[in-house]
């Protein structure tokens, strides 16, 4: 979801019913593909390889994630009319596909050699790695290099490691504010209640800490649970885990294996044998006994985001917000502005891989002219607003104070998949949004494995062997539904070790330690 997907859970009480919401892709199968002479200068990087000819009329084909409305395709027929004196001789034709169906159709369209362009993907939707390494994509550098210098120049750095595999580059990142980490998020008309006698600066303080215990925070956090669930008479269901493992550990394999965070080492963990872990489980079986938790988890765990209201929230976020986004309200139905308190270190992450990428076809017989179009909607805002927000004063206007106001819902298209963001009408007029955005980037750290995208194949069995013993336990000791937590906890890693928990961490290390040699890091 920068637009990161927010994912979502709660500390909740039963009460509360569950207080604190607490936040909470593989390998491709296609066959090596015929490189066109493109994708041979492509990789190439070039000057063997005869210029291409920019004159000729060429229409590319463009696969977007998203839905079509009823204006598409008048806006993209004026696209097209407006691009022609920008990028002369080309068209684009467009195929935007709703994200229920997206990974499939996608793998079928690249599994049955359907001609395409550029498509977009992304490390949570979309596979881009499976399409990698089943050789859909062509790498890019070359075609950068020699036809889009601007483009190079228009996204920084940290953006473009995100969007390489093996140190190689494939994918045109998405420029936005991508910056991971964990918050609590408190209904304003809450936040005196919920933070009355608590020192919420001491919090974020330790939050900022990576060598602190997120169990620490948790103590720290517990008066607050308290006041909301005694002082605040309106609440309603929330659903999630207190496990904040992410605020000591990057995680490369959901809730498997990870970094600690604030280590240069690269030294690969298993998350659920740490010793934040296992600390954590007596106190949230105290937090069961006091009645923090909704007694019956597995139906709050199954509650739909959109039909809960919490006093605390308590989620993953992409910092900072977009002007005028009020995404968690939407997206939980508190409806009223939301105080945040930090609870993770805001970070660059590497978990995830590119959140937002356009890839150019191997097969592509035009990925010239496709880099060319994807320089003009990364350095060109005129055209980039045209394709994220439809015809000016019919399906947004710009108001006096410089915000964006959408008129029509008519045209839809996410500013964040089309290009730099900096660019957007929704972000650029917002001074205090771009200080902040600007502050927050240069103050979270960059993790030492920034572009390593792990590979599940050679330990897929038992990823999918430890999967099933989380989704057997998990969820009782993550909430303190166990008598004796410690007990089942010792079960619990028996059955890991059998499973293969040391063979996937081994895998994780063999990679990320190949990878840092293919970057000449020591």
């Amino acid at each position: 979801m920068g637009q990161r997907k927010m994912f979502a859970g709660g500390i909740t009480a039963a009460l509360l019913a569950g207080l604190l919401l607490i936040g909470g892709c593989g390998s491709g199968g296609a066959e090596e593909p015929e490189a066109s002479a493109g994708a041979a200068a492509a990789t190439a990087g070039s000057s063997a390889a005869p210029e291409a000819d920019m004159s000729k009329p060429v229409k590319l084909k463009w696969i977007l994630y998203g839905e079509t409305t009823p204006d598409s395709k008048r806006v993209w027929d004026t696209f097209n009319k407006e691009l022609e004196s920008v990028l002369p001789n080309t068209t684009v034709e467009f195929t935007v596909i709703d994200g229920a169906s997206y990974n499939d159709k996608t793998r079928l369209i690249v599994a049955a050699g359907e001609d395409y362009d550029i498509m977009w993907s992304s490390g949570w939707r979309g596979d881009y790695t499976g399409k990698i390494t089943g050789g859909a994509f062509m790498p890019v550098q070359g075609l950068i290099d020699r036809y889009a210098p601007k483009l190079k120049e228009a996204i920084p750095a940290n953006d473009w490691a995100m969007a390489e595999l093996n140190g190689v580059l494939y994918g045109i990142p998405s420029h936005q504010t991508i910056i991971n980490g964990k918050s609590l998020n408190i209904p304003a008309k809450y936040y005196d209640q919920v933070t009355k006698g608590v020192d919420v600066a001491a919090i974020e303080a330790m939050s900022a800490d990576p060598k602190i215990s997120y169990v620490d925070v948790l103590r720290k956090i517990e008066p607050m649970v308290e006041n909301a669930k005694t002082e605040v008479k309106e609440y309603a269901a929330a659903f999630g885990t207190p496990n904040m493992i992410n605020k000591n550990y990057e995680v490369i394999i959901a809730k498997l294996v990870g970094i600690r965070k604030g280590d240069s080492d690269r030294k690969m963990y298993s998350l659920l044998e740490t010793e934040e872990y296992k600390s954590m489980l007596p106190l949230v079986r105290e937090w069961q006994k006091k009645g923090y938790f909704a007694k019956d988890m597995a139906t709050f765990a199954k509650t739909p985001t959109n039909k809960i209201a919490a006093t605390i929230f308590y989620t993953n976020y992409s910092l900072p917000l977009k002007q005028n986004q009020t995404a968690d309200e939407k997206l939980y139905g508190v409806g009223n502005h939301l105080k945040r308190i930090l609870v993770t270190p805001p970070a660059h992450s590497s978990a995830e891989g590119v959140s937002s990428a356009q890839f150019i076809n191997y097969k592509s017989k035009n990925p010239e002219r496709a880099i060319k179009l994807l320089e003009v909607l990364n350095t060109n805002p005129k055209l980039y607003n045209l394709l994220s927000y439809g015809i000016e004063n019919e399906h947004y206007k710009v108001n006096e104070d410089g915000t964006l106001a959408i008129l029509s819902q008519n045209y839809k298209m996410q500013d964040w998949l089309i290009g730099n963001t900096d660019h957007s009408i929704g972000n650029a007029n917002n001074k205090e949004l771009i200080e902040a955005n600007t502050k927050a980037m240069a103050a979270a750290p960059v993790s030492p494995i920034m572009g390593f995208i792990f590979n599940m194949d050679p330990v897929k069995n038992e990823i999918a062997s430890l999967n099933a013993l989380i989704n057997e336990y998990q969820l009782g000791l993550d909430y303190g539904m166990y008598e004796d937590p410690m007990a089942k906890y010792a079960e619990y890693v028996a059955k890991l070790k059998t499973a293969g928990i040391d063979k996937v961490v081994q895998e994780a290390q063999t990679q990320v330690d190949n990878w840092a040699k293919i970057k000449g890091l020591k």
